[in-house]
């Protein structure tokens, strides 16, 4: 098995906003507008150390688990707060391989496995296309604020400043 240093070498990943390591890959057509590609996908690393923290963005967005030394957990909830909160497993112990994120659902994701060299290689794949406009990162004071039944998921997933 690859370790995480040879795959962000060879994959020429670099570091995400929201953490762990990513490369687009794929960018299909444009949208009519000139504004957005029609479809994105992203090679994208999680570390143990390295999670993806909780944000959101304006299109749905597939997740395809690939390869990695850990399973992820996928966790977050609906941005109108009212849905519970949800805890998805993927990856060889789940054999759940794929799932869909709905457009401004807040979630995040981490390595099952809390050892320091866990990792996972995901594919995150956007229709219409992912567009930095449309991310947001969230703010740990201020989605507690908001969404207070949530706190608990808020504070596994969201660091301090």
């Amino acid at each position: 098995m690859l370790d995480k240093k040879t795959i962000i070498s060879r994959l020429h990943l670099e570091p995400h906003p929201e953490g762990g390591f990513f490369k687009r890959t794929i960018t299909t057509g444009n949208d009519g507008t000139g504004n957005r590609f029609i479809t994105t996908c992203i090679h994208f690393l999680l570390e143990h150390n390295n999670p993806s923290s909780l944000h959101k963005v304006d299109v749905d967005e597939y997740w395809i688990y690939n390869y990695g030394t850990s399973d992820i957990f996928l966790k977050g909830f609906s941005a109108d707060g009212q849905r519970d909160a949800f805890t998805l497993q993927m990856g060889h112990g789940s054999m759940q391989w794929q799932h869909l994120i709905h457009k401004n659902t807040w979630f995040g994701a981490r390595t099952v496995n809390d050892s320091d060299d866990a990792y996972a290689l995901v594919s995150c794949i956007c229709t219409p296309g992912f567009d930095f406009s449309g991310f947001v990162l969230g703010d740990r004071d201020r989605l507690i604020a908001s969404y207070p039944m949530h706190i608990q998921l808020i504070n596994e997933m969201c660091p301090e400043k």
